[in-house]
C-alpha cells in the first residue's frame, strides 16, 4: 500500500442569505468525527441528530445542490456543536458530486449550503491482493466498507462476468482518501480498479466530469456502442437476467433490464436519437410506474421505467436527439428504492442491454473523449 498526497480545489455555488444565518457569535464548539450507517439517507441523519420534521423539511428545500438518495456506508462527517443541542453544523463530503454540505440548526431555523473556495486534500491509495472468497467481501475486508467493492463491481458489471473470478485471482484497487486536516473524512471515487480474469489483467480508469463521472476499459474502445448512459453517474443495482428473485413479488421472474439507482430528481436522458413511442405520466400502484418508451434505427426500442416525472412537451411521434433530457429518476411504480429500470428490445424481442451502453452520457462525450487514451482503439 502507498499513499500519494495530492491537493484538489473545489468549487461551489453559495447562498448569500444562508451564508449569514449560518454564521455563530458564539466561538466555543466542539466537534466529533462520526460515520453514516447502513442504508442511511440525508433525513434519516439529520433526524438522527435531533433535527425535527421542520427543520428537515427546511434544509430539504434550501438551494443547495442535493445528494440525495443513500449516503456512503462507513463515510465520516463532522457534527459541531456549539453548546446546545439547538446550535449545530453537520458537515458532509459527497464523493458523487465532489462537494461538501453544511446542514445546519441554529434554533428555530434550518438549512443547508454548499461551501465555496474550499480546497481537500486527497491521497491516493493503493491495494494489491488476491481474492479470497469474493470479491466483495475480499475488498470491504481490505477497506473496512463495502462501498469500494460496490464501486468496483460497477466499474466492470457492463462488460465482465464478475462471476468467473474465483479465489486466488488477483486485484488492483485505487481509490481517493478525503481529508479535513489532519482528519479521515472517507473514501471518495475508485479512480482505477483492476482485475487479474483468465492470467490476464482488465482494468477501468475513472474519468470525472461535472456531475459525476465514467469508468472506462483500458483494453478496448467503449464509443462505438449503440447507445449513451440514461444516466449522469452509472451505478449499477440490478442485471439483465432470465431468473431473479422479485424484492417486492417475493417469487423468481425475468428482470428485463439493468438498474441504475441514484437520487430522485436527478435527470434521464435518451440514450439515442428516435422518436417518443410512448409516454405514461401517471403512475399506478405496480409496474412500470411514469415511464417513457422511444423508438430507434435498426429496429432497437429503449424503455425508461419508474420516472419521478416525465418532461414537459414530450409527446408521441416527437424526434428526439440522443442526450434530451425526458425525464427525472424515481420509484414510481413496483419499486423498493429510487432507480431508473433501462431495457431495450431489438426486433420486437428483450436483449441485454450491458454491451450496448457506453458508460457516459451524450453530453459529456467531449469530455470523456478528450481523455480517453483507448479513444483511437478498434
Amino acid at each position: 500500500m502507498f499513499l500519494l498526497a495530492v491537493t484538489i480545489g473545489v468549487e461551489f455555488a453559495v447562498d448569500a442569505s444562508l451564508a449569514t444565518q449560518t454564521s455563530v457569535q458564539d466561538n466555543s464548539y466542539t466537534s466529533e468525527a462520526l460515520k453514516v450507517q447502513s442504508g442511511e439517507s440525508i433525513e434519516r441523519l439529520l433526524r438522527r441528530h435531533g433535527f425535527t420534521s421542520e427543520n428537515v423539511k427546511s434544509v430539504l428545500s434550501s438551494k443547495w445542490h442535493k445528494t440525495g438518495g443513500r449516503l456512503i456506508e462507513g463515510s465520516q462527517y463532522l457534527v459541531i456543536n456549539y453548546g446546545s443541542s439547538d446550535y449545530l453544523d453537520i458537515k458532509l463530503f459527497d464523493s458523487k458530486h465532489r462537494s461538501t454540505f453544511i446542514f445546519w440548526k441554529h434554533g428555530a431555523l434550518a438549512g443547508a449550503e454548499s461551501l465555496n473556495d474550499r480546497s481537500f486534500e486527497t491521497k491516493l491509495r493503493e491495494e494489491t491482493g488476491i481474492i479470497d472468497g469474493s470479491l466483495l467481501g475480499t475488498l470491504r475486508r481490505v477497506f473496512g466498507t463495502p462501498s469500494i467493492g460496490r464501486r468496483v463491481k460497477s466499474a466492470f458489471v457492463l462488460d465482465l462476468d464478475l462471476k468467473k473470478l474465483k479465489k486466488g485471482d488477483e486485484y488492483r484497487v485505487v481509490v481517493e482518501e478525503l481529508y479535513d486536516g489532519e482528519r479521515f473524512m472517507g473514501f471518495g471515487e475508485v479512480v482505477t480498479a483492476a482485475l487479474k480474469v483468465g492470467g490476464s489483467w482488465v482494468e477501468r480508469n475513472f474519468v470525472f466530469y461535472e456531475g459525476g463521472g465514467a469508468f472506462l476499459p483500458s483494453e478496448y474502445s467503449i464509443h462505438e456502442r449503440p447507445f449513451y448512459s440514461p444516466v449522469e453517474y452509472m451505478s449499477v443495482s440490478s442485471l439483465f437476467s432470465p431468473r431473479r428473485f422479485h424484492p417486492i413479488f417475493r417469487r423468481v421472474r425475468p428482470h428485463r433490464g439493468i438498474d441504475f439507482v441514484g437520487s430522485v430528481g436527478e435527470p434521464i436522458m435518451a440514450a439515442q436519437d428516435g422518436v417518443v413511442e410512448k409516454v405514461v405520466r401517471v403512475s399506478r400502484r405496480y409496474g412500470a410506474g411514469r415511464y417513457v418508451v422511444i423508438r430507434h434505427e435498426d429496429g432497437y426500442v429503449s424503455y425508461y421505467q419508474h420516472l419521478n416525472s416525465v418532461e414537459e412537451g414530450l409527446s408521441v411521434g416527437l424526434e428526439i436527439a440522443a442526450g434530451t433530457q425526458i425525464g427525472t429518476l424515481g420509484c414510481s411504480g413496483s419499486c423498493t428504492g429510487a432507480h431508473l429500470h433501462f431495457a431495450v428490445k431489438k426486433d420486437g424481442k428483450y436483449i441485454n442491454p450491458a454491451q450496448l451502453i457506453r458508460t457516459y452520457p451524450f453530453r459529456r462525450r467531449g469530455q470523456v473523449m478528450a481523455a480517453d487514451v483507448t479513444k483511437n482503439r478498434s
